[in-house]
């Protein structure tokens, strides 16, 4: 059971007709891991009748759905000088001019602002029709999952990165293949700073300057090459990475994207009946206004007053917020001394386990601490899968939990418990 003094936080990414969970208990410094699959979930018709665990259904879990990039409008901008509310208004006051659409088209939009390695200011601005996201928040609110934020997939990775507590962790750039298309991200340090994307298959061009750049390369259909293995990342990556946008240890800067926050509506000044009423209620109030000038003058002083006294009320708002940012800052940077020192990348642990497992092996589930992991499993070789587990480098202690379950055909569903022991790795680095 979760603690009534812990943060329950869930990411979310869809993979065809699957849904993918990740779970995330937040307390302190400390984040305990969970990752359920739903299959089935968006299978076209009624809502089918899927089991969701319950911790997923938590009132107090923050909900994150992670959004491939590739299925979105994107435009970059420059924001030399400009604050991110500045731009919000901007572009809120003449979003055709950014993604020209029909008037009656719904658009959910956001846009997110970063500091490049080369000193530059930009924007990435990025929309989704509402009708494309309809089906999936429909089906995930049936299901009791509705999310509060709609974020990028780059961004959930940008989170990652704070979670591994080093801006040399990770290399800058990634590959990301999903279902639909394809996406290069940067970052830089501990932020995302935008993409490029397309549709279809990426180039093999593309894929082999990621392999000899040594970029990331997260595939959402889980299946890695082997020549990706050691910075391989999955669609689990990808929710965890949402998981950790609503946790309360991530930094305040990089989490204020939603698409559920922004969208296009439509301009009703641009009627002829609503301009002339506007215009009508206008001159109205001017006669109000000036039928009694003495009034109006004894009413300026007290304005006047008004605002002095507002004047003072947002100075004192300021100053609190401030404050309140320092203290955020401060945490962040203690918890980053923390991480520095003793914090084992989540990405690290995921890809020992996915390096390890047998190909004849499907991971249902895992679950993960700092030290140790458990893993739900079906195969038709429980020995294979200990061995394989033993054999690594990175783990120990593989053993099977009391009990396993045979299936059809003649495989088995079990559960493994181990431990994660990255000193022979690090020793190996240490002394090559």
């Amino acid at each position: 059971m979760d603690s009534p003094l812990s943060r329950q936080a869930i990411g979310m990414a869809v993979r065809g007709e699957d849904l993918v969970l990740v779970h995330a208990s937040v307390r302190g410094a400390q984040i305990d891991w969970s990752l359920d699959r739903v299959p089935g979930l968006f299978r076209e018709g009624d809502a089918p009748s899927v089991k969701i665990p319950e911790r997923f259904r938590n009132p107090r879990a923050t909900r994150v759905l992670v959004w491939p990039v590739d299925r979105m409008l994107r435009r970059d901008l420059d924001a030399a000088g400009q604050t991110e509310d500045d731009l919000r208004a901007a572009v809120g006051a003449n979003l055709p001019s950014f993604f020209p659409t029909p008037a009656d088209t719904a658009l959910l939009w956001d846009l997110h602002v970063a500091d490049t390695a080369d000193q530059r200011r930009v924007a990435w601005l990025g929309g989704v029709f509402a009708s494309g996201l309809e089906a999936t928040l429909a089906r995930l609110s049936e299901a009791g999952l509705a999310p509060s934020r709609v974020v990028p997939s780059g961004m959930g990775c940008a989170a990652l990165r704070f979670a591994a507590g080093s801006n040399a962790e990770a290399p800058d750039r990634m590959l990301e293949v999903t279902p639909s298309g394809w996406a290069t991200h940067t970052y830089h340090g501990l932020s995302w700073t935008g993409c490029r994307a397309g549709s279809g298959a990426p180039a093999e061009s593309l894929v082999r300057e990621a392999r000899e750049n040594g970029w990331l390369v997260c595939r959402w259909d889980d299946r890695a090459q082997p020549e990706e293995a050691s910075r391989a990342m999955t669609i689990e990556h990808v929710a965890m990475g949402g998981a950790l946008l609503a946790a309360p240890a991530h930094p305040r800067g990089a989490t204020s994207f939603n698409l559920l926050g922004r969208t296009k509506g439509k301009d009703w000044l641009r009627s002829a009946p609503l301009r002339w009423t506007a215009a009508a209620a206008a001159l109205t109030i001017s006669l109000v206004i000036f039928a009694d000038a003495r009034a109006h003058r004894a009413g300026i002083d007290a304005q006047r007053l008004d605002a002095v006294a507002a004047t003072l009320g947002r100075d004192a708002e300021r100053v609190e917020r401030l404050r309140n940012a320092n203290d955020g800052m401060q945490g962040v940077h203690d918890r980053l001394a923390r991480l520095e020192s003793s914090y084992t990348p989540r990405w690290r642990m995921l890809a020992a386990i996915t390096e390890a497992t047998p190909d004849s092996a499907w991971v249902q589930r895992i679950e993960m601490t700092d030290h140790d992991f458990v893993l739900d499993v079906e195969s038709a070789s429980v020995s294979e899968v200990l061995g394989a587990l033993e054999g690594s480098p990175d783990l120990g202690n593989a053993q099977q939990a009391a009990g396993q379950q045979t299936i059809e055909g003649g495989a088995a569903r079990f559960r493994v418990m181990g431990v994660f022991d990255f000193s022979r790795t690090d020793d190996a680095q240490g002394g090559s």
